[in-house]
């Protein structure tokens, strides 16, 4: 994944697990899913969601986006406080106050992995909630360290 003469084609995230096809010499075909913002930017966010102690390498924030065609998407963006050694998972729990929904993705997708990231680096990425809700009344997010199963 760190060579540049492959291109990453296409990639999905299933049930936890990351697919990817790599080409040589093919463009990238996705944006990197990091980026930095200045300081007065990231502070200027709402929505900071709190970490529990072993997440402490990162810090959380995110907002609620009613799309046009009614859906709620949950904008997050995950800061990288420290360099750190491993991947990392996140488990993202959210409520309409009626059902829960759960989704676990890797950090950076799996391909710009934590490990690689620079301190300030901000993972952004967008849930998409259940077609049916029309609020979120609780949102949850645990980093943990990725566990090889």
């Amino acid at each position: 994944m760190t060579d540049k003469s492959y291109g990453l084609i296409w990639f999905k995230v299933y049930k936890g697990h990351q697919f990817f096809i790599f080409q040589r010499g093919a463009a990238n075909k996705y944006q990197r899913p990091l980026v930095k913002l200045a300081e007065q930017e990231w502070n200027a966010l709402p929505g900071k969601i709190s970490l529990p102690p072993e997440s402490a390498f990162f810090e959380s924030k995110t907002q609620r986006v009613f799309e046009l065609d009614g859906r709620i998407s949950l904008n997050w963006q995950i800061k990288v406080l420290q360099r750190v050694e491993r991947q990392y998972d996140l488990e993202i729990t959210a409520s309409d106050g009626k059902r829960r929904f759960f989704w676990k993705i890797p950090f950076g997708y799996g391909y710009c992995l934590a490990s690689m990231a620079s301190p300030d680096e901000i993972f952004k990425f967008t849930l998409q909630c259940p077609d049916d809700w029309n609020t979120v009344t609780s949102v949850n997010i645990k980093i943990t360290p990725k566990t090889d199963e």
